[in-house]
């Protein structure tokens, strides 16, 4: 009697851990509804390379790390961009420092042609301690500036931004809280862009969903 019960035990435990990775995967799944990867975290394919030094070697800027990581090496400036434009969408990355805690960087939205050091398009800042900070550069507009401290994780943590772009409002989340939005960004669509500028910084899980 006492084996049957520890065999009928075993097997309900075995059904319970069954379930729970279930609706772990269930909610895996919902979370990456409708986003698709820019980065695949094995290849540099659907992006272009622009640096500030004509005969830069791109391969020593950016190149792809272990689990899926793109490592920026910082120099020399410039920037790697998507060979897509984008107008309403919402993009998830993940970034960190390794090293610097005043490390600079930014995503660069709405960027346009021509490629150049630096384009005209909005940035969100990843500049600690700053990050989180939203203005345009060059001939770009904005009704406003974001202008955001402290909200960063410490050098070696990893940090999540969710970035809404929506008929020229961009709406951004910081380490999942909501940090703030300007309005009346022009132009309203363009390339997504990540920024070399100085320090090592690493960014994976680099995705976007499009509204349709």
């Amino acid at each position: 009697m006492k084996s049957r019960c520890a065999w009928s035990f075993c097997l309900m435990a075995a059904v319970l851990v069954v379930l729970a990775l279930l609706q772990g995967v269930g909610a895996e799944e919902k979370e990456s509804h409708g986003f698709v990867p820019l980065f695949d975290g094995k290849s540099l394919e659907g992006w272009k390379h622009v640096l500030d030094e004509k005969d830069a070697d791109p391969k020593k800027t950016w190149r792809i790390g272990g689990e899926g990581v793109l490592v920026c090496a910082g120099k020399p400036n410039g920037y790697l961009r998507t060979l897509k434009e984008y107008e309403n969408y919402v993009l998830k990355l993940q970034w960190r420092y390794v090293e610097n805690a005043e490390g600079n960087s930014g995503v660069l939205i709405h960027c346009q042609t021509p490629d150049k050091v630096w384009p005209s398009c909005i940035e969100v800042q990843l500049h600690n301690p700053t990050a989180g900070t939203v203005f345009p550069l060059v001939d770009s507009k904005t009704d406003n500036e974001l202008r955001v401290r402290d909200k960063a994780k410490p050098v070696g943590e990893w940090n999540s931004f969710e970035i809404t772009c929506r008929d020229g409002t961009i709406e951004v989340n910081l380490n999942g809280e909501k940090v703030g939005e300007v309005t009346g960004a022009t132009p309203g669509k363009g390339f997504v862009g990540l920024q070399s500028e100085g320090a090592e910084i690493h960014f994976r899980n680099i995705m976007i969903s499009e509204e349709k």
